[in-house]
């Protein structure tokens, strides 16, 4: 699959690594999708993760309603299928896109996948900061290092 870059017209999160998009296609054709970042994992919405899955994904919406000119670089289906692998990025007059992905590992609220695509296995240290980190909403994202 060729990367496509696409304008957000609206979105809904379904966890911190997952967000159904309608993406402009040009000609007011819209596409719905969802979308699963590339690369990282969030905790989930279930089991022990739960109270850091809900408010990871809750940080994820205050973030994509805020800067809400969102873009999408499709790279390929999903190995589950239907659904795809891409990125979303935040943009604001005047800055460089930002990578929600990228964003997210910075804050620790995201774990990088292995090569294999294995999901993270979430420690209780990790799961504390990630709960911190999703806290947050005073932040300016472009000045996170």
């Amino acid at each position: 699959m060729e990367l496509y870059n696409y304008r957000v017209s609206s979105f809904e999160v379904q966890d911190g690594d997952t967000v159904d998009v309608t993406v402009e296609l040009g000609f007011d054709i819209n596409y719905r999708t969802s979308v699963r970042m590339e690369g990282i994992d969030t905790p989930e919405k279930t089991g022990k993760t739960k109270p850091v899955g809900l408010a990871v994904a809750d940080w994820v919406r205050w973030l994509l309603a805020t800067y809400p000119t969102v873009t999408l670089i499709s790279k390929r289906w999903d190995k589950y299928g239907g659904r795809i692998d891409g990125q979303l990025f935040i943009n604001a007059a005047g800055r460089q896109p930002l990578n929600v992905s990228d964003l997210l590992l910075k804050l620790h609220m995201a774990q990088p996948l292995s090569p294999d695509g294995a999901r993270s296995c979430w420690k209780s240290a990790a799961l504390k900061v990630a709960l911190a980190a999703a806290a947050k909403r005073d932040l300016d994202p472009w000045l996170v290092q």
